[in-house]
């Protein structure tokens, strides 16, 4: 159909698929995107909840007694420099997605609750 690229980028969103995401965004449907004034004028916005799904994703794929997570690895799956990670911790904190104690000499997280969800 028509609005198949639509439904193919927000099983992307809910997957917490950043890789994904980014392909479709830039390389398999620019044309469709860039054909909807709502989503070119709020690009960065959907990136940051794109980045924000995905760290849920992270989280949500592990077992509540493993979620002491390290910056790095969270940059690597989120595609961000290691230097944002904090900030999209905060972010994440701060919109009551995730609870958890960040160790910023350490460079780790430990996510003591999150936001249940479904998007299947």
């Amino acid at each position: 159909t028509a609005d198949a690229w639509l439904v193919e980028l927000l099983q992307a969103c809910s997957e917490g698929n950043v890789s994904h995401f980014k392909t479709l965004c830039s390389q398999t449907y620019p044309a469709q995107i860039a054909a909807q004034p709502a989503l070119v004028h709020m690009g960065q916005k959907m990136q940051e909840k794109m980045t924000l799904l995905a760290l849920v994703q992270m989280v949500f794929e592990r077992p509540s007694s493993e979620r002491t997570l390290e910056f790095a690895e969270i940059a690597t799956r989120l595609q961000i420099p290691v230097e944002q990670v904090e900030w999209v911790l905060m972010r994440a904190f701060s919109v009551k997605l995730m609870e958890g104690i960040m160790d910023q000499v350490d460079s780790t997280v430990h996510i003591t609750w999150v936001l249940p969800r479904t998007l299947n």
